[in-house]
């Protein structure tokens, strides 16, 4: 039987099929882990473990988000365990887990009408203003920023953005408004729109 549930963790890590960006949390947050408590068993895995861990992570300054982040991938991988048969039980069930409300900010429409003013400036070098630019069409479009970095010319159908998100995978079809339709011009079907 497994002992090292870290080594186990790292290796099960390479199985999931998930995105890119998700393995690279999971992946940081199992460092996390590893830098509390180094290599432990299965076993050793239990309610003062986890509340250890807790403290470990607000000693170290973690936000509450980060926290909750950092227990769910940890219950993720307990579950997994038990699925293969190396646990019996997830502590982390059993404790009250952390959580904040997002603390969103938005720009107000003077902010915007600021950047926008910004992102014509003449002397503005190329790579300000491709950043600048996708930045804005983010907030003009409502699309996160890895789509709009993966956006290309065969997403853009008949004055829409047709694709499907990278996080979620859900089809989303977006009318371009005149503004956005200046910024993005035309180029082959599977050239990327921002460099």
């Amino acid at each position: 039987m497994l002992q090292n549930f870290l080594v186990w963790a790292f290796a099960e890590l390479k199985n999931l099929s998930v995105r890119p960006g998700t393995a690279k949390a999971y992946k940081s947050h199992l460092t996390k882990l590893k830098d509390f408590k180094g290599a432990f068993c299965f076993s050793e895995i239990n309610d003062k473990l986890v509340q250890n861990y807790i403290k470990f992570l607000y000693d170290r300054l973690n936000k509450k988000s980060t926290v909750g982040r950092a227990l769910k991938t940890f219950s993720l991988f307990i579950n997994i365990a038990i699925k293969s048969g190396f646990m019996g039980h997830n502590p982390i069930n059993d404790i009250k887990k952390p959580n904040s409300p997002g603390n969103y900010e938005h720009l107000s429409a003077d902010e915007l009408a600021r950047l926008v003013e910004y992102r014509n400036k003449l002397n503005l070098s190329a790579s300000y203003r491709n950043v600048c630019t996708s930045f804005l069409f983010c907030c003009y479009t409502g699309l996160r920023f890895s789509d709009v970095v993966a956006l290309k010319y065969k997403n853009i159908k008949g004055g829409f953005i047709v694709l499907n998100t990278q996080k979620t995978e859900s089809a989303v079809s977006i009318p371009i408004i005149k503004r956005v339709k200046d910024w993005i011009g035309t180029g082959a079907e599977n050239k990327k729109v921002f460099k």
